[in-house]
């Protein structure tokens, strides 16, 4: 299996250490995250890295946090008894809540534009599939259904109407592209249809014109921009021989976030939090964490 696939099935597997997250809240006042190689917890702090604070510290992994339209509260996966579950926290850390069952292995939730439907993936049992859920009544509707292929992480369009979402085939050697799904009408289409490089981690921007993913060719992560409507994709960011995971825009689409880290756990100034202005370019490092093999040992 490629490097770039086997890290996307990893990061979808109980067994490894998971992406992280980091978005904004709608009213670009606050990022949420989570590390990857380091502690697996939820975070929080001021988009310009200020006042950074615990949110969610269990000893069971919390990670991808996605917010609630309405700022309320923020959703993520956690591990219970070793399955996936989606939950909610409110963002001063309190009514720690689980939203969906162990039979479920449910996770990588995100709200829909108006907050009434929950978009998730399942990988239990395999193959993995979409799913919607309506948040008053319960109704889960099975938006795929497909044997020899996989959908994870899901986003909604700002339109509500559409999702991107990661596909690949279950074979040997199948690198994922980024699909578009028009949920009303279950119209697919592939958005990168690039066999020979891989992408994961897709979402969209706020006015509906782009994808932002992560895309890795020859063992190179960048962070990649698509025109929705002519196809032309440009490098927003490098992983300058690290990787890149887990890309945001700003708000007001003026900026990304995303995480760069090593998983040799040996990069100097890794896991951190990173934000790129698209206007000029500049990088700005938000917070930093310890990788696991760096934290201390109990009682020291």
């Amino acid at each position: 299996m490629n490097t770039k696939f086997a890290f996307l099935a990893a990061a979808s597997c109980l067994i490894t250490i998971p992406a992280i997250a980091a978005p904004w809240s709608s009213d670009g006042a606050k990022i949420v995250y989570s590390y990857i190689g380091g502690p697996e917890n939820l975070y929080i702090m001021n988009a310009d890295g200020s006042e950074q604070r615990d949110l969610v510290i269990r000893a069971e992994r919390d990670f991808r946090p996605e917010w609630a339209p309405d700022g309320s509260h923020i959703v993520f996966t956690g591990v219970v008894d070793n399955v996936h579950v989606i939950m909610r926290v409110d963002p001063d850390g309190s009514n720690l809540t689980q939203l969906s069952v162990l039979e479920e292995a449910a996770g990588d939730p995100d709200y829909s534009p108006n907050g009434k439907q929950l978009l998730y993936f399942t990988d239990e049992p395999l193959p993995r599939d979409l799913f919607l859920r309506d948040m008053k009544s319960g109704e889960v509707t099975r938006l795929t259904e497909t044997q020899d292929f996989d959908e994870m992480s899901p986003r909604f369009a700002p339109d509500g109407r559409r999702t991107v979402f990661v596909g690949a085939e279950k074979h040997e050697g199948a690198e994922s592209d980024i699909w578009t799904l028009d949920i009303e009408n279950g119209e697919r289409h592939n958005l990168t249809q690039t066999p020979d490089i891989g992408e994961f981690h897709p979402d969209w921007s706020h006015d509906g014109r782009h994808v932002i993913y992560i895309r890795v060719e020859n063992g190179q992560f960048d962070v990649a921009i698509r025109d929705v409507a002519t196809g032309a994709e440009t490098v927003a960011a490098s992983g300058n021989g690290y990787a890149v995971l887990s890309p945001h825009f700003s708000p007001d689409d003026q900026a990304i976030s995303f995480t760069r880290t090593d998983f040799a756990e040996k990069g100097e100034g890794m896991p951190a939090i990173v934000r790129v202005s698209l206007k000029d370019g500049e990088e700005v490092t938000l917070a930093k964490g310890l990788y696991l093999s760096q934290m201390p040992e109990a009682g020291e």
